[in-house]
This record gives C-alpha cells, structure tokens and sequence, in this order.
C-alpha cells in the first residue's frame, strides 16, 4: 500500500488524468487484447527485433493492442504468470471490425518488446516509454504517444486483483 501511494502522489504531481480503464476477466491459457490503435488502412512501422535490430512491417488495417494472457502456476496458490505482448491483428472483414472481433491468424507479434511476470492478487506493474516519441511510424511511438492537438504520453497500469482457484 506504501509503495501504490507513492506511485499515486508522484503520477497526480505530474498532472497525469486516467483516460480509459479496462478491466479483463482472463481464462487462464486464453488470451484477451486491449485495443491501443485501430488502424483503416496500411501503414508502414517500425519496431527492434528480437536480434536488436530495426525491422519494419507494413501492417492495416487492423488493430494494434496489447495481448495479454495470465496461467495460473501449477502447485502455487494465489500466483499466475501473466504474459503481455503487442500484437497487430488483421481485420477479417468490415462487420466484425466494427463489432470489435478480430481474426487471430496473421498476427504478427513484437516479442522483442513483450515481458513475463508472476503476480498475486494486490500485485501491478506500471510500464511506459523509457523516452517520449512523438511519432505513430515506430511501435514505441504507437504504444506510449497520443497524437493530436494535445501531445501525451500513454502509460499503463496492471493490477492482478483476484486469482480464482
């Protein structure tokens, strides 16, 4: 609880504002994405490979998100893995884009910058840019920038708040 206040007290004092919060009932082993981009049409971007070296893509339409998928640990009690991985999905077609459901075949996942970690219920991460992009062609940029009139840097927060046997 020190530590949450901590983070709270210095994310107010920079004048941070909660934008959207999604909450996720994962099944363990089944993955679920939160939407970041959606994207109407091509685009090409920019991305470190798991070598280390910049690779780009063209990627669209579809949407570019965060997936995340929690397993619970075998012989542990009240511990999962959680996974998260950005991930581009291709739309399948107009109707289910719009309605919000994605076509898993073709994603192209970005290992190199996806991470893994056990939590407890009470546990979070916060995780943002090491730097501010200011751009929409590099993933970094897409994941952690806000374009438009007001520049802002997204960060995220996860919480494991239950884990259910």
């Amino acid at each position: 609880m020190t530590i949450w206040n901590k983070i709270t007290e210095q994310l107010n004092s920079a004048g941070t504002k909660v934008v959207k919060t999604v909450s996720l009932l994962l099944t363990p082993g089944e993955p679920d994405d939160i939407v970041i981009a959606v994207l109407m049409k091509k685009k090409d971007i920019y991305y470190t490979s798991g070598r280390g070296s910049l690779e780009g893509a063209t990627i669209g339409p579809g949407i570019v998100g965060l997936r995340i998928r929690a397993e619970k640990l075998s012989g542990s009690r009240g511990i999962c893995e959680v996974d998260v991985q950005p991930v581009f999905s291709p739309a399948t077609s107009q109707p289910e884009r719009l309605s919000g459901k994605w076509e898993k075949s073709g994603d192209l996942y970005f290992t190199a910058v996806g991470f893994e970690l056990k939590m407890s219920p009470g546990d979070f991460i916060l995780f943002g840019p090491k730097k501010y992009l200011r751009d929409e062609i590099t993933l970094g940029g897409m994941l952690f920038s806000k374009i438009g009139r007001e520049a802002a840097v997204r960060i995220y927060l996860l919480i494991c708040t239950d884990i259910v046997d």
